[in-house]
């Protein structure tokens, strides 16, 4: 990752907001040429101020099998952002060379507002395919759930990609400590 590319990348505006800015902020792409081709979410079960699990950690799956996180270099694409060694985790990977166009996602149900942050309880990986509408993977703790997601980014939905056949995420800002994730914020597509 080069350190010019980089600063000129976080400079730029995010291009959607997943969650809310806490904790430590860290740009981050898929190393050695590599696309995003899918996400792996733990959850957090044991959270009083939720009235759901939600999700306290994300993994970016590249196709290089390497993620290149600002200040660290490149790591192996099993490095997490957020709280480490959660019990229920769900993994989403498109299939082909698509790879990911975009995110639906919904915030946490909240039960006592003393505290609360708005976390992400579902988030949908759209996963584009050849000539079509993105396929929609869905990642919920309970996945027999019905839900819906009232928030919604997609690369096509950007001006300066939306001529472009299958336009995927590349670059993106992370935010997250060691309690959990917090945000996730699209910067590049291509």
């Amino acid at each position: 990752m080069a350190g010019c590319a980089r600063s000129e990348s976080v400079q730029k505006d995010p291009l959607a907001m997943i969650g809310f800015h806490e904790g430590t902020r860290r740009f981050a792409e898929c190393a050695a040429g590599g696309t995003l081709v899918g996400v792996e979410v733990g959850f957090v079960e044991d959270a009083w101020s939720f009235g759901e699990a939600f999700i306290g950690s994300v993994r970016l799956i590249c196709s290089s099998k390497k993620v290149s996180v600002e200040y660290l270099g490149d790591q192996d694409d099993t490095f997490v952002f957020g709280r480490l060694n959660l019990k229920t985790i769900r993994k989403v990977e498109c299939e082909g060379a698509g790879g990911v166009a975009g995110f639906k996602w919904r915030a946490a149900a909240i039960k006592n507002p003393d505290g609360a942050e708005m976390r992400q309880a579902g988030l949908v990986v759209l996963c584009n395919r050849a000539g079509n509408a993105p396929l929609e993977m869905v990642l919920e703790h309970s996945p027999a759930a019905s839900h819906t997601y009232p928030k919604s980014f997609t690369c096509k939905h950007v001006t300066q990609y939306a001529g472009l056949d299958s336009p995927k995420l590349t670059k993106m800002l992370m935010w997250f400590n060691r309690k959990s994730f917090a945000a996730l914020e699209p910067l590049e597509c291509a």
